[in-house]
C-alpha cells in the first residue's frame, strides 16, 4: 500500500515536528509521491466507475489501516482529490474520503493518539479551510478534534474577520465553539445583519444565552424613541469599512421585526427589549383604536379586554390611548380610561377637562356606542346566530369532563367541524393555545387548553388517536393548517397530529376548487362589497348571513370566559357543518360531483362512491370516507381498549423491533441497541432521505427530531413515522419504547453490538483473548505500523507500490454506525468483584463458540479483532469476552453492565 508520510524526519512516525513555516508554506502537508500518485489514481477510477460504495469503502479502509499516520495520510489524499475545490456533500470523492476516516478512526483514536499532534490540526483546518465546503470543513474538525485545541485557530479567525469575511469567520467561530472571543456585536454580528446574514448570526449565536441576549439589547437600543438609526449605523458601516450592506436592513421597520424574531426564538424576557416593547404596543394601540372606531368590528368588552393588554403599565401608551380616543369622539370613553389610569388633569386633552367641568361624564360607564354603533346592535339580526341550544355547548375544563368527551363525544360521529381560539399578542409573549372547539351535529365541545394545560398528556395523547389520526372520522376547518401547527406547538401530546390527506378536509380550499374549476353557484349572492376570502364570507354564501366577528379579536385567557365568547367559539366551529351540508346539497342541485371535489382536496384517491341520501346528513358523511358511523365507534373503543388494556398482550420484544433513527438522534440509537433493538443509525444524513429510504425498504419504523418528519409521514407505511419529543437520550428511550409498546427484558440488554448493530458474537475465554493479544501485537508491528521509541525505521523505507484495484463490496454490507464511540469511565474495565451477572449466556442474540481466527486475530467475517482496546487488567482479571463477529468490538460483563441493569435502564427493564 502506498503512503504520502514520507518527507519528515523524527524520533517516531506519530510525533513529528510539524513546525516548519506551515503559516507560509504547506507543502509538506499537500505533497503526495509517485506511488501515492498512482494508488489515488486508482482510487479516482474506482470513484468514477461505482462513486460512493463499498467498493470505495474498503478501499479507503485498507488504506487507513496501512498507514503509519492516518491522519496524515487522509489529508494528504483529500486535498489532492480532483473535486477538492469543488466539493458537493452528496457526491463527491474528497467528501467521501474525509467521511470514512471519521468512522474508520472514531473506534481506534487510543492507537493513534501520538499522531494527532496540535500543530496538524492547525494544518488540517487551513488546508481544508481553503474549499468552501462547511460541511467537508465541520467533518475535518470532528475527525482531527480540532476543537480541543480550538485557541490555536483564533488567530485564523481573527485574521478572517480583518479581511472582512464576516460570513467565515461566523461558521469557523461557531464550529469551534470561540463565539466567546467574539462577543462584541460590532465584530461580526452587526456586519451580517447589515448584509442581510441572520441565518449565520442564528448559526452563530446557538447555545450562548449571554450573546444572544448581548445582541438584541444592542439591536433593540437601535429603534429606542428619539433615535436616529439610520444616521447610528451608517456610522458603523464607515468606521468598520461593511461591504454588501442591503440598504433595507438600516430601515427601522425590518430592524424591528429583527429584535422581535430573535427575542421570540431565544424565548427572552420582555426586559432585554423594552424599545420593542414599547414600538409594538404603540402599533396594537393603533390597531385596536382603528378596529374599535373605523371598522367596528370590536365589541365593547373585547376593546377594553385587548386596550388593558396593550397598554398595560407604560404612562406614555396610557396617556396616548385618552388621546386618541378623544380625537375619534368618543369623549365618554376617553374620560374612562383617564380616571382608570389616573392621568394628572393637566395633561388631558382640552375638551376632555372641558367635559368632565360639565358633569356629562360618568364613572362606571361601560364601553360607550355611538349611534353608528347603536345601528350596528339593531341590524344584529344580519348575523348568522348558533342553532343549537345553550346547553348543547360543553365546556371541558377538567379531567371528568375531558374523560366523558373522549368516551361519549365521538359516538357515532363521522364528521366534526374543528377550530382554536388563542390571545392576539402584541409584545414577545409568545402566543398559546387557548381552545379548541370541536363540533357535531348535535353538541359543540369546548376544549379549555389555557386551564387543563399539559397536566392530563394521556388524554391529549389519546384525543390524538381517536379523532386525529381516525381516518373514519371527517374533520372539517377552514386554515386547518394553522389550527393543527398552534395545536402541536402547543401540546406535546399532539405534535404528531396531521393537517392534510384522508380524514381532513380543508373548506377554504374546498370553496377555491368549486369556484375555480367548477364556476360553482352559492346558494346566496352575499353582499358584493364584502369580498374578502374568509369564513365569513363564506358563511354568507351557503346559509344567507355572515358572522359576527366583534369577539375574535379578545383576550381567550381571561377566564371566566365571557357568555359571548363561549357563544363565538361555538359557532365558529358548528357554522363549518353547516357551510359542509350546504355546499353539499348545492352540489347535488347543480349537478357537482361533489364527493369526487372531496376526495380531491383530501389528496386520496378516489373510489366510486354509493348512492346517497337527499338528506343533510348524507352530506355530512360525503367527504370520501368509506366508513360507516359503527366504523367510527368500533376504531375509539379499540383505540382505547389498545391503551388501556395490558401492555403483555400486545407489546413487541425488544429483539424484534426494527427501527431507523435519523442523524439527529444518535444519543437515543445507542440507548435502543443496549436494550437490544434493530436500531440502524445514519450519520451525517443531512434531511433524513437515506434513513427513510432504509424505513421504507426494511420496513423498518423511522423515529426523526426534525421537520422532516412532515415530508417523510406521508410516504412511509401508516404508524411507522415518528416524532420524538423529548430532549435527553433517556428520555427519548423511555417515550420511544411507550409509544411503541416495546417489551424490554434482562435478556435483551446487550444483546447487540452498540458500534454497528449486529447481534452475532463469540465467546472467547480468557486464555484465548491471551493468545489473540500476543498475535495481534505481532501483526500490528509488520503492517507499517510505527512502535513509539524505535527511532531506527523511517517513512521512507517501506513504500509499497502496492496498488489495491479491489473493487468487491464488503460482505457484510454494514450501515453508518454510531460514531460517538460509548466512553466508559476507567472503574467500568474492572471485572465485577461481586458474583457475575448469571444470564451472561442467555440473551437474544446468536453466539458461537471457537469461530475467532487465532493466527489472524480476526472473526468469521475476516474483521480484525479490537483486542488492542481492551485494558491489560481487564485481560487478566476477566474470564469471558464476547466478540462482535462483523465489527470486532470486544465486550465483557463489567461493572458498566450492573450499572444498566440497575440504574440506566432500571424503569424500562419488565420482569420476565
Amino acid at each position: 500500500m502506498a503512503h504520502s508520510d514520507s518527507g519528515a524526519s523524527g524520533s517516531s512516525d506519530c510525533q513529528i515536528s510539524y513546525k516548519q513555516e506551515y503559516d507560509s508554506d504547506l507543502a509538506l502537508f499537500t505533497e503526495i509521491d509517485d506511488p501515492t500518485k498512482l494508488w489515488l489514481n486508482s482510487l479516482h477510477y474506482i470513484w468514477g466507475l461505482w462513486k460512493k460504495s463499498d467498493g470505495i469503502t474498503k478501499t479507503l479502509t485498507d488504506y487507513f489501516d496501512s498507514a503509519p499516520n492516518p491522519y496524515l495520510s487522509t489529508l494528504r489524499i483529500v486535498v489532492n482529490t480532483s473535486d477538492f475545490n469543488h466539493v458537493k456533500t452528496k457526491a463527491s470523492l474528497a467528501f467521501t474520503v474525509m467521511e470514512e476516516f471519521c468512522k474508520w478512526i472514531s473506534v481506534r483514536r487510543d492507537i493513534y493518539t501520538e499522531c494527532l499532534v496540535p500543530d496538524l490540526k492547525v494544518v488540517a483546518f487551513k488546508l481544508v479551510s481553503r474549499q468552501k465546503n462547511m460541511q467537508l470543513l465541520k467533518v475535518v474538525c470532528d475527525a482531527y478534534q480540532v476543537v480541543e485545541h480550538k485557541e490555536l485557530i483564533l488567530s485564523i479567525v481573527q485574521d478572517v474577520v480583518k479581511e472582512k469575511k464576516f460570513k467565515e469567520a461566523a461558521q469557523y467561530a461557531a464550529m469551534l465553539h470561540l463565539q466567546s472571543y467574539f462577543a462584541d456585536p460590532e465584530t461580526i454580528l452587526m456586519a451580517l445583519v447589515l448584509q442581510c446574514k441572520v441565518t449565520v448570526v442564528e448559526d452563530f449565536l446557538a447555545g450562548c444565552p449571554d450573546i444572544q441576549r448581548a445582541l438584541v439589547m444592542y439591536l433593540d437600543n437601535l429603534i429606542a424613541p428619539g433615535k436616529n438609526m439610520q444616521n447610528m449605523l451608517e456610522r458603523y458601516i464607515c468606521s468598520h469599512d461593511i461591504t454588501g450592506v442591503k440598504m433595507s436592513t438600516i430601515q427601522v421597520r425590518p430592524m424591528t421585526k429583527l429584535v422581535a424574531r430573535l427575542t421570540k426564538i431565544y424565548n427572552l424576557p420582555p426586559d432585554v427589549c423594552p424599545n420593542l416593547n414599547q414600538r409594538r404596543g404603540e402599533g396594537a394601540l393603533q390597531f385596536l383604536v382603528h378596529k374599535r372606531f373605523i371598522d367596528g368590528t370590536l365589541s365593547g368588552e373585547s376593546w377594553r379586554e385587548m386596550v388593558r393588554e396593550a397598554v398595560g403599565t407604560d404612562e406614555k401608551l396610557q396617556l396616548e390611548l385618552v388621546k386618541q380616543v378623544t380625537h375619534m369622539g368618543d369623549l365618554e370613553e376617553a374620560l374612562y380610561w383617564a380616571k382608570t389610569y389616573n392621568i394628572p388633569k393637566q395633561e388631558w386633552p382640552w375638551s376632555l377637562s372641558d367635559m368632565e367641568e360639565q358633569n356629562l361624564g360618568h364613572d362606571d360607564m361601560a364601553a360607550s356606542n355611538n349611534t353608528e354603533e347603536n345601528w350596528d346592535i339593531q341590524e344584529e339580526s344580519q348575523y348568522h346566530v348558533l342553532s343549537l341550544p345553550r346547553d348543547c355547548i360543553k365546556l371541558v375544563d377538567n379531567p371528568k369532563a375531558f374523560e366523558e368527551f373522549l368516551d361519549e363525544g365521538l359516538r357515532g360521529v363521522t364528521t366534526v367541524g374543528i377550530d382554536s381560539e388563542w390571545k392576539p399578542s402584541f409584545g414577545t409573549k409568545r402566543t398559546e393555545l387557548a381552545l379548541i372547539q370541536i363540533a357535531t351535529e348535535s353538541d359543540i365541545f369546548i376544549l379549555d387548553v389555557t386551564t387543563m394545560g399539559n397536566n392530563f398528556t394521556e388524554m391529549w395523547t389519546e384525543l390524538g388517536l381517536v379523532l386525529f389520526e381516525n381516518k373514519s372520522i371527517v374533520k372539517l376547518g377552514f386554515g386547518l393548517a394553522h389550527d393543527v401547527a398552534m395545536m402541536r406547538e402547543s401540546l406535546p401530546a399532539l405534535s404528531n397530529v396531521r393537517a392534510c390527506g384522508q380524514g381532513y378536509l380543508d373548506l377554504l380550499h374546498l370553496w377555491r376548487k368549486l369556484v375555480q374549476e367548477y364556476n360553482f353557484q352559492f346558494p346566496y349572492k352575499g353582499d358584493e362589497t364584502f369580498t374578502n376570502e374568509s369564513l365569513s364570507k363564506l358563511v354568507e354564501l351557503c346559509v344567507g348571513h355572515r358572522l359576527d366577528k366583534s369577539d375574535q379579536f379578545s383576550n381567550w385567557e381571561r377566564r371566566p370566559l365571557r357568555e359571548s365568547q363561549i357563544t363565538y367559539a361555538a359557532l365558529d366551529a358548528y357554522c363549518l357543518l353547516e357551510v359542509f351540508a350546504a355546499l353539499g346539497t348545492q352540489a347535488e342541485r347543480k349537478g357537482v360531483p361533489f364527493q369526487e371535489i372531496c376526495a380531491e382536496v383530501q389528496h386520496i384517491a378516489h373510489k366510486s362512491p354509493k348512492k346517497q341520501s337527499k338528506k343533510s346528513s348524507g352530506h355530512m358523511s360525503a367527504a370520501g370516507s368509506s366508513h360507516t358511523s359503527g366504523d367510527g365507534v368500533e376504531f375509539v373503543n379499540e383505540t382505547r381498549n389498545r391503551r388501556r388494556s395490558d401492555h403483555r398482550s400486545t407489546a413487541i420484544p425488544a429483539h424484534e423491533w426494527h427501527v431507523v433513527c435519523d442523524s439527529m438522534l444518535g444519543g437515543l440509537a445507542r440507548q435502543l441497541r443496549m436494550c437490544g433493538c434493530d436500531c440502524i443509525y445514519v450519520e451525517y444524513d443531512r434531511g433524513g432521505d437515506q434513513s427513510a429510504r432504509l424505513a421504507m425498504q426494511e420496513d423498518r419504523v423511522l423515529l426523526t427530531r426534525g421537520g422532516a418528519y412532515h415530508r417523510f409521514v406521508q410516504y412511509v407505511p401508516p404508524g411507522n413515522c415518528y416524532r420524538v419529543c423529548s430532549d435527553r437520550p433517556e428520555n427519548q428511550l423511555k417515550e420511544v419504547l411507550s409509544r411503541f409498546n416495546i417489551l424490554v427484558t434482562r435478556r435483551d440488554i446487550f444483546s447487540r453490538c452498540q458500534i454497528c448493530n449486529h447481534d452475532e458474537f463469540v465467546q472467547v475465554s480468557k486464555n484465548r483473548m491471551n493468545e489473540l493479544n500476543r498475535n495481534n501485537s505481532r501483526t500490528f508491528q509488520s503492517k507499517f505500523y510505527r512502535v513509539p521509541g524505535n527511532s531506527s525505521m523511517n517513512m521512507n523505507t517501506n513504500v509499497s507500490t502496492n496498488m489495491n484495484m479491489n473493487m468487491n463490496y464488503c460482505s457484510p454490507s454494514v450501515y453508518e454506525v454510531v460514531t460517538d464511540y460509548e466512553q466508559i469511565p476507567n472503574d467500568d474495565f474492572r471485572p465485577l468483584k461481586t458474583n457475575p451477572i448469571r444470564y451472561n449466556n442467555d440473551r437474544t442474540w446468536h453466539l458461537s463458540i471457537d469461530t475467532i481466527d487465532v493466527v489472524n486475530c480476526t472473526t468469521k467475517y475476516g474483521v480484525r479483532v479490537q483486542i488492542d482496546r481492551v485494558p491489560i487488567n481487564v485481560l487478566r482479571n476477566v474470564q469471558r469476552f464476547y466478540v462482535c463477529e462483523y465489527c470486532g468490538k470486544v465486550y465483557w460483563d463489567g461493572s458498566h453492565m450492573e450499572r444498566a441493569l440497575s440504574v440506566v435502564l432500571r424503569d424500562v427493564i419488565v420482569r420476565e
